[in-house]
């Protein structure tokens, strides 16, 4: 009696043990998914403050050739 109540026991173990490794197993390719989303997410929006970064740089860089030209017409009126 007490070796088939203690082969319940080490069956009802394994059970567990092989449930709980492909629960686990489960969890973490659900957890690298997710990672791996909040990455593209956070490099898309790095991608996007770039852009805009660089189109900030683009307008003043063409305000400033335009002021400098500007000014070039002035000092040439005023001459």
């Amino acid at each position: 009696m007490n070796i088939k109540i203690l082969f319940l026991f080490v069956a009802l173990f394994c059970i567990i043990q092989f449930t709980q490794a492909d629960f686990m197993e489960d969890v973490k390719d659900v957890w690298k998914s997710s990672v791996k989303g909040v990455q593209k997410t956070f490099s898309s929006i790095g991608d996007w403050f770039g852009d805009k970064a660089s189109d900030a740089k683009d307008a003043t860089s063409d305000l400033y050739d335009d002021a400098k030209s500007g000014m070039k017409d002035i000092s040439k009126k005023i001459s």
